[in-house]
């Protein structure tokens, strides 16, 4: 799948729904989304798909991705229909190939194409997983990377603008979804990731929408939660601590961290990323406190007069 700007606009704030119409169930004349976005309380909400659904943005697909979707279990033995559809006029995307059948052992970790056979791997990845090939991958490749404030070193980033002309920092602050996306990167040897936000600047505004900070073991292709962070307005700058599960794919594999959040109106839950740690399992104890972090404030208000 790619996903490419409006005409004109140069714009990639919009979205591609996939669809489903089942006999069956529906009737061929009705159309839903194969998997609802995660506003609803459904089977794939936290631990699967997340909040996007079958929705994809494309902010996310500008460069042409493989994309697995699994078909939820009440579609199983019968016949549907699929369809891809947007709202967004002039919105252009295109689809190289379409597999439909049985599931592929851990979806191929989103670095294969699943077949009637089994997975066939991208170079690099070893049957029958598509895990990382040892004869070929460095292991400095594929250590832990420190992401932090400067978000060119995050794989896809979108949702944020500069406070303002005198502040080079980024807020996420756009309407519709904002979020980031690290590189796959190893979490051998690690016990926590720290993350310091400069959230609820001068604590009067409104922080409603959490941010959720997920992982995913198979490329970007199944997301679980393992956070949900709010607006803890008594210390805002305090850095959240969190704990890597004890799973043991998360210690074969290599892994995507994400923060997603989700808006309904621009300037609201508004968060700055001041730091992302990898803090190993061997550190010293001091070093894995949450003190407070002192920030400068973002001077949001004056970004949002000068944006009128």
């Amino acid at each position: 799948l790619q996903m490419f700007p409006l005409k004109n606009l140069n714009d990639t704030n919009w979205s591609l729904l996939l669809e489903i119409s089942s006999n069956a169930m529906y009737g061929w004349s009705n159309w839903i989304s194969l998997i609802p976005s995660c506003n609803q309380k459904i089977l794939y909400c936290e631990d699967k798909i997340a909040l996007t659904g079958s929705a994809f943005l494309a902010q996310l697909y500008q460069q042409q991705r493989n994309v697995t979707i699994p078909i939820p279990d009440n579609y199983v033995n019968q016949e549907v229909r699929f369809r891809w559809t947007t709202s967004q006029e002039n919105a252009r995307f295109m689809i190289n190939k379409v597999y439909v059948g049985a599931d592929c052992p851990w979806f191929c970790s989103g670095h294969g194409l699943c077949r009637s056979n089994g997975c066939q791997c991208n170079r690099g990845y070893i049957l029958p997983y598509c895990s990382p090939d040892p004869s070929m991958v460095l292991q400095g490749e594929i250590l832990p990377i420190q992401l932090n404030a400067n978000l060119s070193s995050w794989s896809d980033v979108w949702g944020h603008e500069k406070c303002s002309s005198n502040d080079e920092r980024y807020v996420f602050s756009k309407t519709g979804t904002r979020g980031l996306i690290s590189s796959e990167l190893s979490l051998v040897g690690i016990k926590y990731i720290r993350i310091e936000f400069d959230t609820c600047f001068n604590r009067t505004q409104i922080f409603d929408d959490p941010i959720h900070v997920q992982i995913s073991t198979n490329n970007g292709i199944l997301w679980n939660n393992l956070i949900t962070i709010s607006c803890r307005r008594e210390s805002p700058q305090r850095p959240w601590l969190i704990e890597i599960p004890t799973d043991e794919a998360m210690r074969l594999y290599l892994v995507r961290i994400r923060l997603f959040q989700r808006v309904t109106t621009k300037w609201i839950s508004n968060w700055i990323l001041n730091k992302f740690e990898m803090i190993p399992e061997k550190l010293p104890r001091q070093l894995i406190g949450d003190g407070t972090l002192s920030t400068n404030i973002c001077n949001y208000k004056y970004v949002e007069i000068i944006n009128k």
